[in-house]
């Protein structure tokens, strides 16, 4: 396109990031993605939000990825890694000298508040007790108001059990932003909240949710 190539991960990962664009409306301090494989929408993010200081938190491995590629494209940023900190927390004196933090999930961020939460396609990777541990991360560390940007399979079964989208932990303390089927992949859904802790409707979302994952395990079925 215009001479460039384009593969289908980065269109996705434009769709994720145009998603955001339209529903802040303000500054953001502090975005944070968790699972953000070898940084492809974190770079989208950081050339998006310039002034905004962006947190990812993934496996070892994956960070290792991110860290080579966010370098790369950003030589001017201060990017913080796992060999620059003690005692398995960030400190204040860090958050304010650093741009971009790389880190693993038993890393404590919990001097912040964070506005944007973001997981794409990560969570259906793993078991429900991970899972819960990160809601737990997100509904605690959020700002007032915050978006939570989840966008995962509906049902998938590659951990040993079912992880289904409708299932995940919310507690009753979010506003649904946009909830629709994800643009090119109809097992995926696209859900942004806001936290709210006076007009949640997220329990009802769940289960139109739900309605819409046992039709596609119906139609999976027929071609098992």
């Amino acid at each position: 396109f215009n001479d460039k190539i384009l593969d289908p991960n980065s269109l996705f990962q434009i769709y994720a990031m145009n998603l955001l664009k339209k529903n802040i409306k303000e500054e953001i301090k502090f975005i944070c993605e968790i699972g953000a494989g070898f940084g492809c929408l974190s770079r989208l993010l950081i050339k998006n939000f310039p002034k905004s200081k962006i947190f990812i938190i993934d496996l070892p491995e994956a960070n290792y990825l991110s860290s080579y590629f966010l370098l790369k494209h950003f030589p001017e940023k201060k990017i913080i890694m796992y060999s620059d900190i003690t005692n398995n927390e960030i400190s204040l004196k860090q958050i304010n000298e650093y741009d971009i933090f790389i880190l693993p999930p038993w890393v404590k961020i919990s001097k912040i508040k964070v506005n944007i939460f973001i997981n794409v396609r990560s969570f259906m990777e793993m078991n429900k007790n991970i899972i819960k541990r990160y809601f737990d991360l997100i509904q605690e560390n959020i700002t007032e108001e915050g978006l939570f940007l989840n966008i995962n399979r509906y049902d998938k079964r590659s951990v040993g059990e079912p992880i289904r989208l409708f299932e995940y932990p919310y507690d009753d303390k979010w506003k649904v932003i946009k909830s629709e089927i994800s643009w090119s992949h109809s097992n995926v859904h696209t859900l942004i909240t806001k936290r709210d802790n006076f007009t949640s409707d997220i329990r009802e979302e769940l289960s139109k949710i739900e309605k819409i994952t046992h039709k596609n395990n119906l139609i999976i079925n027929k071609h098992l």
